[in-house]
């Protein structure tokens, strides 16, 4: 009897401990509030460990707003592969935080979120195209994408910036793929029909060369560039 009691005593102390300190969620949001970032992420992954976690919004909420201030965070180096995983694990918080927010309570919040962020990775992917790191800037561009994409909307510059990203990597299929999309959404008019032409040529499809110029002229039938390509 002696020996349960005892452990009973245990028992309570430890779980008392426990509400002392709070949930983990709660510890990574006056940790995220009072700017102490690096503690306020270990308490959000220690928080996601639990299956229940992962059915919060607002969970998945503070956990893309932790993690994209590491990202973004002045110790975190700008080219750094844990700059790359915080964005894309803020990235995917955000998409998480959205579609478990059954209510609709979060919404405006993760909308906000993710348009600033649509931004950044835009800008990002064309200060590192400008550096000529076009792996890191295909990043940038693709999560441009896929967060504009989670908004509701089409990015076409990311997807054009995207395309003319591949193209400089030589991923030339890649890049048609993504010129036919901007194409088909009249993105940089006539113009884009030349860009998918000679990416063909490049690769010695002479045939699809001529067919996608043809292409071009039933949409855009004065253009005078297209006009002469087709008859070059």
């Amino acid at each position: 009897m002696r020996t349960l009691f005892l452990l009973s005593l245990v028992l309570f102390a430890s779980e008392n401990l426990e509400a002392q300190k709070g949930p983990r969620v709660e510890m990574a949001s006056l940790h995220y509030d009072s700017q102490e970032i690096t503690q306020a992420k270990e308490d959000i992954d220690v928080a996601f460990e639990k299956k229940k976690t992962a059915k919060q919004s607002k969970a998945w909420l503070l956990k893309g707003k932790i993690y994209y201030s590491l990202a973004t965070s002045a110790w975190t180096p700008a080219t750094s592969e844990g700059k790359l995983k915080y964005f894309q694990e803020c990235v995917n918080a955000f998409e998480m935080a959205k579609s478990t927010d059954n209510k609709g309570v979060n919404a405006k919040e993760i909308w906000q979120n993710q348009k600033v962020m649509n931004a950044v990775f835009l800008n990002e992917g064309v200060l590192n195209f400008n550096s000529r790191d076009y792996t890191n800037a295909l990043f940038f561009f693709e999560l441009s994408i896929q967060t504009a994409k989670s908004l509701g909307f089409t990015d076409t510059l990311a997807l054009y910036n995207k395309s003319l990203t591949c193209e400089k990597l030589s991923r030339y299929d890649d890049a048609i793929k993504g010129y036919k999309q901007c194409a088909e959404m009249n993105y940089c008019g006539a113009t884009i029909y030349k860009f998918i032409q000679y990416l063909y040529l490049k690769m010695e499809q002479p045939n699809k060369a001529k067919a996608i110029v043809a292409e071009g002229r039933v949409q855009y039938p004065k253009d005078f560039e297209l006009l002469r390509t087709e008859l070059n």
